[in-house]
């Protein structure tokens, strides 16, 4: 799984991730788990979870803030001002 949009990956093991994405809201970590993991489509993921795809958007992108400023707080990542 990679946490940033351009592809890098975090530097932190599988094993350290779990517990971040596991604290992310039950939405959020489905379409991240569903989008990361499983490697599933915005309109999969959609279908899935009976949701809109944009939904799916939103969710998304409010998972991997929150997984990047946890990431930064830990000390492996830095934080990305979204606005």
């Amino acid at each position: 799984m990679c946490l940033t949009p351009d592809g890098r990956g975090d530097g932190l093991p599988l094993l350290q991730r779990r517990p971040l994405v596991c604290a992310l809201p039950d939405r959020q970590r489905a379409v991240i788990v569903l989008r990361h993991y499983e490697d599933l489509s915005e309109a999969q993921i959609a279908d899935v979870l009976g949701c809109a795809p944009g939904t799916v958007k939103s969710q998304a992108s409010a998972g991997m803030a929150a997984l990047r400023r946890a990431l930064a707080a830990t000390g492996v990542g830095e934080v990305v001002d979204g606005s």
